[in-house]
């Protein structure tokens, strides 16, 4: 809590399996909760998972006193429908008016996390590669090193699906 105060900016991520150790070290700072600008937290379409946010909700709200314009859902991992995926944490924020559930905001599931994370890097560091890996493999002809095909062939893709996601997040 003490770093946090020299912060300007700071993006503290706190999972699921922390959430517990996380509400006890806020507990421990009268009005910590005001430190934070914006609670955003991530579920996906799991009835437990949205479950369990809707305690993570109701524990900001009703122990810490979060105002509900500072608690933010974003919808992860959704296939294809918020409204049908997410019924059931939709209806909850509708009711009792806990938080802000927007639909837009949405990250839809795709492979992109995975290949970006074996990889150590993210979607904002793809887009900025000006590599042409398209032509880098049409470099190596039918003849070329096997690996660097497929290794020039992945980044290509990357950066396809990364283009799509980032316009995804963007309109969320």
């Amino acid at each position: 809590f003490k770093s946090l105060l020299a912060l300007d900016n700071a993006i503290i991520d706190v999972g699921a399996s922390n959430i517990e150790d996380f509400f006890d070290g806020m507990a421990k700072f009268e009005d910590s909760h005001l430190e934070i600008d914006r609670f955003i937290i991530p579920v996906t379409s799991e009835t437990k998972s949205q479950k369990e946010t809707m305690s993570v909700i109701k524990t900001l709200v009703n122990n810490f006193g979060v105002e509900s314009q500072r608690i933010h859902l974003i919808f992860n991992k959704m296939e294809n429908d918020v409204d049908e995926e997410f019924s059931f944490i939709l209806n909850y924020s509708r009711k009792e008016k806990t938080c802000i559930a927007n639909p837009a905001a949405a990250i839809f599931d795709n492979e992109i996390f995975d290949l970006l994370a074996a990889r150590q890097t993210s979607v904002a560091a793809m887009l900025a590669d000006e590599t042409d890996y398209k032509a880098k493999l049409r470099e190596l002809g039918q003849d070329g090193d096997p690996k660097l095909k497929a290794k020039y062939a992945d980044l290509h893709a990357i950066k396809a699906m990364a283009r799509a996601v980032n316009r995804n997040l963007d309109a969320g």
